[in-house]
């Protein structure tokens, strides 16, 4: 069974820590509300590209609303 981990706004952990955490997949989110870059919601493209190349798999969540 493979390990993973829901999060949303800051503080993020560091993909190091999920990594050592045995994390082998996140869910993030995503949405066209800019607020959400700023809080933390939104998967951002460093975020993205640092869990990537921890090895750890990333599946998106789109939410638009409550």
């Amino acid at each position: 069974m493979s390990t993973g981990v829901d999060y949303a706004f800051f503080p993020h952990p560091s993909a190091p820590a999920l990594k050592t955490a045995g994390a082998r997949f996140v869910l993030r989110y995503i949405s066209s509300d800019p607020a959400n870059d700023a809080n933390g919601k939104n998967l951002l493209p460093g975020e993205c590209k640092a869990l990537l190349g921890a090895d750890i798999r990333v599946g998106v969540v789109v939410e638009e609303g409550a």
